[in-house]
């Protein structure tokens, strides 16, 4: 009878164990069964010791069934950890997968809307390379889109006489700061020039500004209504 309490909290441990496998979903049911009831079963032998316990012998069938079980109980837990242990690897590689393949919806999404916009969208990393950029900016400047396979950079486009002034602000820019002029003229493919206002934000990724990420507008037809507004100022027909 002394050892009826020690007796009753370790089979409690035991069972508690066993209950706590079946109902594990992190592990396969196979696993999960033979851990439970290897555990279950020896927490339910475990009670019978205080009848059964004699002081003449240790090698008696209630010591070798609880050796027994108690091995396949500690096989089972070696299992159920290797087992849980692929089960969680096999969540994380398919979480990966499907942030990626949010991640490729969630860009493609961006490019079909980008391509609907009206004005030049981009992305160009620290040297100015072009990362990215809609149809309208192919469109604007005269370039073909395999021609960001073999490399454009956005100083490339833009007119000698601002690269200066250009460069200027993209350094700005990647710092965050304001800039207070946004128009430039812009070159196209054919060497035409034609004004143009930038807008851009740094891009961060990680913490680190890999980047910039902006619009640019043409702004011809505005120039040609302020000279046609000019004109008509200086020649009022009266």
């Amino acid at each position: 009878l002394t050892l009826l309490p020690s007796v009753l909290i370790f089979s409690a441990s035991l069972i508690t164990s066993g209950l706590s496998f079946f109902r594990s979903a992190a592990i396969r049911p196979v696993v999960r069964r033979l851990a439970g009831w290897n555990f279950l079963l020896l927490g339910i032998h475990i009670l019978d010791y205080p009848l059964l316990y004699s002081r003449e012998t240790t090698l008696s069938w209630p010591y070798m069934l609880a050796f027994i079980l108690g091995v396949m109980a500690a096989v089972g837990t070696f299992l159920a950890y290797f087992d849980n242990r692929d089960q969680v690897a096999k969540k994380e590689t398919q979480a990966k997968e499907e942030a990626q393949a949010a991640l490729v919806a969630s860009e493609a999404r961006y490019r079909e809307l980008a391509d609907l916009l009206p004005e030049t969208v981009f992305e160009v990393d620290l040297e100015g390379n072009i990362l990215f950029a809609n149809r309208t900016a192919f469109d604007i400047f005269g370039c073909a889109p395999e021609e960001m396979e073999t490399g454009l950079n956005v100083f490339a486009m833009m007119d000698p006489d601002q690269l200066d002034q250009v460069k200027a602000a993209f350094r700005k820019a990647l710092r965050g700061e304001p800039n207070t002029n946004h128009e430039y003229t812009a070159i196209r493919r054919d060497g035409s020039k034609f004004p143009i206002i930038i807008r851009s934000t740094p891009i961060i990724r990680d913490g680190n500004v890999t980047g910039l990420r902006g619009i640019i507008v043409d702004i011809t037809e505005i120039k040609k209504a302020q000279d046609r507004m000019r004109y008509l100022s200086l020649h009022d027909a009266l």
